[in-house]
């Protein structure tokens, strides 16, 4: 099966700007950003992983619903994200 990875936290934390970071979408020297520590991928340098073929991307979620699922239904996962427990989710 596949995976899930989940970068939750308040408006404003930087969940945007690692992403676009990571997906190699903005220059970090650029609009007073200060990044510091190592990316890497696959065990290797991002500039090495990328030479060697890697890719990171990553579809923006504009949507506050997913379509598929019925309101309580997406009400029901963000609680689960956010570490609520499933006996609680429901209140």
């Amino acid at each position: 099966s596949g995976r899930l990875t989940v970068i939750m936290g308040p408006s404003g934390c930087g969940k945007t700007t690692l992403l676009d970071h990571l997906a190699q979408r903005i220059d970090g020297s650029k609009k007073g950003r200060r990044l510091t520590g190592v990316v890497t991928a696959n065990g290797m340098a991002m500039a090495a992983a990328t030479k060697r073929g890697f890719r990171a991307a990553y579809v923006q979620q504009e949507d506050a619903l997913v379509g598929v699922l019925s309101v309580i239904e997406t009400l029901r996962v963000a609680a689960a994200l956010a570490g609520v427990p499933s006996e609680r989710a429901d209140e």
